[in-house]
């Protein structure tokens, strides 16, 4: 299991006042992700990335350390057909326009190019979108991907979701639920 010292949780937008679960079930939700996503191609996009690491480049309109540009996911100033992968990790439900973001990752993505998503979906968080997992699919097809890999995790918000995450919270993350009842969704797409 990779601790605390080896993320950092602030980039992922988990505040330092997190309680003690949510720490523990992001840092592993984290962990799931990076083994899910694999080796991202590179030269990549990280839209919404807060910070700038490696071969990637960082868009972000309000970073929270240093980042390679400042824009909008939805107007991106680059050229057509730049990177071998886009990532935008917890990004679409923070856009004004979903389908301009994923329109804008294809447009930058090279013809054979990748796009990895992860998204909370099945439940209405605050955010100034929401998703059901289905909705989220369509989306990414409908802006030219062809989805290869998905995966969910959690459940949507229940009881059981709430007890799993206050009192099993190391065992939380474990846990792979069908993508129509899950609270995030792990996706990996291509170019179509």
């Amino acid at each position: 299991m990779t601790n605390d010292t080896n993320i950092d949780l602030e980039e992922w937008g988990i505040p330092l006042s997190a309680t003690p679960q949510q720490r523990i079930i992001w840092t592993r939700m984290v962990d799931v992700w990076r083994k899910f996503a694999g080796a991202i191609p590179e030269p990549s996009l990280d839209i919404g990335a807060a910070r700038q690491q490696g071969r990637t480049v960082s868009v972000d309109p309000f970073p929270r350390g240093f980042v390679d540009v400042r824009a909008i996911g939805e107007n991106l100033p680059f050229k057509k057909e730049k990177f071998a992968s886009v990532l935008l990790e917890s990004v679409l439900k923070h856009v004004l326009s979903p389908d301009q973001t994923l329109a804008e990752a294809y447009r930058v993505c090279t013809k054979d190019g990748f796009l990895f998503v992860t998204s909370p979906v099945n439940h209405i968080d605050g955010h100034r979108h929401s998703f059901s997992s289905s909705q989220l699919c369509r989306l990414i097809e409908q802006a030219g991907f062809r989805i290869i890999r998905k995966m969910g995790l959690g459940l949507s918000p229940t009881r059981l979701d709430s007890l799993f995450r206050r009192r099993a919270s190391r065992f939380y993350t474990t846990i792979r639920f069908p993508v129509r009842f899950c609270r995030t969704m792990f996706i990996v797409a291509k170019v179509k």
